[in-house]
């Protein structure tokens, strides 16, 4: 127990019983380790605030980096994508030098447009290479756009799926083609397809012998050869119902529609035992179109007079 001594000196002073070496060093030891702790807790605390003042002032700097190779990884992905996406192949159209584009109406809605080489022009869009199914979807857009540039253009149709890797190839290979492909052109100058039709009812179909049979089939070739008349050239398909007498195809010079209708108007009302439709103007798929052989672009002939 410290006794409580007054100094001469001060008498209102306190002072405390003198230490040992010994309580003067370990007071000494715990008053550093204090000194110690405490200057380790100062320290901690201005390091964390150098760093939020660093992090404060280089952070924005650290996003601004992070979007920018966001951008550039973005940018080479759609360089990549763009670089494997083939060109999808319609037909092939007498070209004015110029690129022409039909609007977004082709194969996943992409642009269509026309790559050009001389004097024809293949039209397109761009699209994966792959093969691709034939759904109702692909097809109907296949055929939209073939319908839509044959209403102002002559066109050599392409078959269904026709997509080569790039523009270039694509060059390369209508160059290689020209010449078959000018005489296609050639061919369909100005023309379309149009589809002709001849339907016995059901009732007549299931009555059908084989003396009434041959009087229908003679019926169905007056009508296929007044109809040939109008026609450049023409085709007959595949009778797959027992009520269809006939089916056939007829190149028709675009001037010569009127003129064909009502050939069909009058052939009508002569064959009244039958209906006869015709349909179209479709591009001339029965009679010229282009497809990827072994060899590149091939053109193929149905047509037969």
């Amino acid at each position: 127990m410290v006794k409580k001594l007054k100094a001469k000196s001060d008498p209102g002073k306190r002072v405390k019983k003198s230490l040992t070496t010994k309580e003067r060093k370990g007071v000494k030891r715990r008053i550093q380790k204090k000194e110690k702790k405490l200057k380790g807790r100062k320290r901690k605390r201005e390091d964390k605030r150098k760093k939020r003042f660093r992090e404060k002032k280089i952070r924005p700097e650290k996003r601004r980096k992070k979007r920018l190779e966001e951008k550039k990884t973005l940018a080479e992905q759609a360089r990549l994508e763009k670089v494997e996406e083939g060109k999808y192949v319609y037909g092939i159209i007498p070209s004015t030098g110029r690129e022409r584009s039909f609007g977004s109406i082709g194969i996943e809605n992409n642009r269509v447009y026309t790559i050009n080489y001389k004097d024809i022009a293949a039209v397109v869009s761009d699209a994966p290479v792959k093969e691709y199914s034939v759904t109702e979807d692909y097809t109907r857009k296949h055929e939209k756009v073939a319908r839509a540039v044959l209403k102002n253009h002559s066109v050599v149709p392409a078959a269904f799926g026709q997509v080569f890797k790039n523009q270039k190839i694509l060059r390369v290979l209508m160059r290689k083609a020209y010449k078959t492909l000018k005489e296609s052109m050639k061919l369909v100058d100005n023309k379309t397809e149009l589809g002709v039709k001849a339907i016995l009812s059901r009732e007549i179909a299931e009555s059908l012998d084989e003396k009434k049979k041959k009087q229908f089939e003679k019926k169905a070739t007056e009508i296929f050869k007044k109809l040939n008349k109008n026609a450049d050239e023409s085709v007959k398909g595949r009778l797959f119902s027992k009520r269809l007498i006939l089916n056939s195809s007829f190149l028709v010079d675009k001037r010569k529609i009127k003129g064909f209708s009502k050939e069909i108007e009058t052939l009508s009302k002569k064959y009244r035992d039958m209906k006869i439709s015709y349909s179209g103007p479709w591009p001339p798929y029965s009679f010229v179109y282009i497809k990827i052989g072994t060899k590149g672009i091939e053109t193929g002939r149905k047509g037969v007079r």
